[in-house]
């Protein structure tokens, strides 16, 4: 054979697809897909809404998350920890065995209680990683003054002080408490013109056509009655605008009963103890700027305030037997940002997003039938004209005694659970407590039936994140 043709035909062949090795790599695909399925992860569907925040669920198109099924191999994986959000499988007489996703709160050998929201183990409390902690933080009230329905609905009352200090301005909150001798002035939250004070424990979340009032559509939208408004996603016109929530709940409401579309009982109310409060402002100078965020919990009053004049931030309260401390920071241009936060009797304060301080606080345990104490955020400003661009306010995780059936009479956050775990049993909860089955329902899940623990979500592409 000449040359040419030699190598033309070589070519020729070169061209052609292999069909065989089309089919070898997809084969070699699949047997890796496969095997990761059975034997690495494993994907799941959120069906309920058990553990919002964390995890959003409803049936058909909840966060879809990969489970590590490594994780508690006896061979390769580790024992499950406490706060691990964990898939197993559920058999109750009579029903089809279902996978759930909880959160793993009582291991083997140990004795659960919850008391006033709070998880103890073996009558000690047991607090949450600050880590944690992050993703659980539940917003009840998010203001930033840019909007009038915030005027309208304007959640805040002067506790003292001028009572002309305060307004909206420029979409900004101002205080301006004037210059020379002016006192400082308070301003104290009030949730009762929203509907959403700081009472509220369950995640009332509702998946419903409503129709914007500026443009006319139905919208199948979330509305949470942690916020006021919910923005349009499809009115052009008045995208991004914060549709008032009265409407967008008469409209959910529409002619069926309140319990059919939605739950507006007043069976999750109970007195908050664990708070979190963050402000972002800026200061006209050295007049301005002088800021004081106080959370009132279970009759304990905790402070921290900016000092303009000494560039630090001063904590108070009853402090593990210390008054006071001073922590020195570094503001940048006039602009500030500082947070309290408050869960399982830790306190921590953080500037521009950092920790720069927690300590843990002696438990104070509240009987059965002793009444809550009034929860309270206030803001302080001091003499001179400050502005917020920002002022939020989130509650902790609420466990209850009871769960499960949003229209149960539920135990106030008293003693009353106690559950005895045995040997190679977990003891699981959701974060959305009172509308969650679990083990408060079944007892203690034995090990052979965990999957594996949650790991990340990758379905939508908005919520691509690991899970905590």
């Amino acid at each position: 054979m000449a040359a040419p043709e030699k190598e033309r035909k070589q070519k020729d062949e070169q061209k052609k697809p292999s069909s065989l090795a089309g089919f070898r790599n997809l084969a070699i695909a699949a047997a890796i897909a496969l095997g990761l399925r059975f034997f690495a992860m494993e994907p799941f569907q959120i069906p309920t809404g058990s553990m919002e925040p964390t995890l959003i669920g409803r049936e058909g198109w909840g966060d879809r998350i990969f489970a590590g099924k490594f994780s508690y191999s006896r061979t390769f994986g580790s024992d499950p920890k406490r706060w691990d959000v964990v898939v197993f499988y559920l058999s109750e007489p009579g029903m089809e065995t279902k996978r759930l996703v909880k959160r793993l709160v009582g291991l083997p050998q140990e004795t659960v209680e919850i008391s006033d929201g709070d998880i103890f183990v073996n009558g000690k409390l047991e607090r949450k990683p600050e880590a944690i902690e992050k993703v659980l933080w539940h917003t009840l009230y998010d203001g930033t003054y840019s909007d009038p329905v915030e005027a309208r609905h304007w959640p805040w009352v002067i506790e003292t002080g001028a009572t002309d200090a305060w307004r909206i301005e420029g979409g900004k909150l101002v205080a301006d408490n004037g210059k020379q001798g002016s006192r400082p002035s308070t301003i104290r939250y009030d949730g009762s013109q929203r509907g959403v004070g700081l009472t509220n424990i369950y995640i009332r979340r509702s998946y419903r056509a409503f129709a914007c009032p500026y443009c006319g559509k139905e919208v199948y939208y979330a509305v949470d009655t942690a916020h006021t408004w919910v923005p349009c996603p499809v009115c052009s016109k008045e995208k991004g605008r914060p549709v008032d929530f009265n409407v967008v709940l008469n409209n959910m409401l529409g002619s069926s009963t309140p319990f059919d579309r939605y739950p507006v009982t007043v069976h999750d109310e109970v007195e908050m103890n664990d708070l979190a409060v963050e402000a972002q402002w800026a200061g006209d100078g050295d007049l301005g700027g002088d800021v004081t965020l106080t959370l009132l919990t279970r009759e304990r009053r905790f402070s921290v305030r900016y000092v303009p004049g000494i560039s630090s931030v001063v904590v108070t309260g009853p402090i593990g037997g210390v008054g006071e401390e001073t922590l020195k920071v570094t503001p940048e241009g006039g602009r500030y940002v500082m947070k309290m936060a408050f869960w399982d009797d830790t306190l921590a304060v953080y500037w521009k997003g950092q920790n720069i301080w927690i300590k843990e606080i002696e438990p104070k345990r509240t009987l059965m039938e002793m009444p809550k104490p009034a929860s309270s955020v206030l803001v302080t400003a001091g003499r001179g004209k400050t502005s917020f661009d920002r002022i939020t306010i989130q509650r902790d995780i609420y466990y209850t005694t009871d769960g499960g059936n949003q229209f149960a009479a539920m135990s106030k956050g008293a003693y009353g659970l106690f559950c005895n775990i045995q040997d190679g049993q977990y003891f699981f909860l959701g974060d959305n407590s009172p509308s969650s089955r679990d083990s408060r329902f079944w007892g203690a899940i034995n090990r052979p039936a965990l999957v594996g623990r949650a790991w990340f979500v990758f379905w939508p592409l908005n919520r691509v994140r690991w899970v905590r």
